[in-house]
């Protein structure tokens, strides 16, 4: 059974080596369109502010097979990483950890949540579509980098300079 909990440090403390292990395999599943580069137990080990109020994790008898990463980004609630055991994709488990955020987010004062999604990730958008997100465009893109600090933004996406990935940038308004 799949039980879903907040990510809290000493859990992160625990799972970092097994997340990183799952995000090193998806990373090159995926050739570089989930992420230009896996992270490492030091980046799940990271601090960062709305870490631990934020983030949430899948656990299969104990272990863990899935966590999502949300933070702030300048005051902003963001989701930083998702990462899930491809042994255990198509049950649902994404899109409950997205729900378990979207609650805590939504009962700590917040009104929405954005996310970056590779522009070859078709597999992410789709589920994030199905979960209500929308593509930021234009001057709305243009408020809401410029608001959470990020730069970078060419036309309809986001580009990272250091890597030459490019990145749509998504929102889900929640509603009460």
């Amino acid at each position: 059974m799949i039980a879903i909990e907040q990510l809290d440090k000493q859990s992160m403390l625990r799972f970092a080596p097994r997340l990183a292990e799952i995000d090193a395999f998806i990373t090159e599943e995926m050739h570089g369109s989930f992420s230009a580069a896996p992270w490492t137990e030091e980046n799940y080990l990271y601090e960062v502010p709305g870490k631990w109020e934020f983030s949430s994790m899948a656990l299969n008898d104990g272990e863990i097979c899935a966590a999502l990463i949300a933070t702030l980004t300048n005051g902003l609630p963001h989701f930083n990483r998702l990462v899930l055991d491809p042994a255990m994709r198509g049950n649902g488990i994404g899109a409950r950890l997205f729900h378990s955020v979207f609650d805590r987010v939504r009962g700590l004062g917040y009104s929405d949540i954005d996310l970056l999604v590779n522009v070859n990730n078709h597999r992410a958008q789709r589920l994030f579509d199905t979960l209500g997100f929308r593509l930021l465009t234009g001057e709305e893109l243009e408020h809401r980098l410029t608001a959470s600090g990020r730069t970078g933004y060419k036309g309809d996406h986001v580009g990272n300079g250091e890597t030459g990935e490019k990145m749509y940038c998504m929102i889900k308004e929640l509603t009460k």
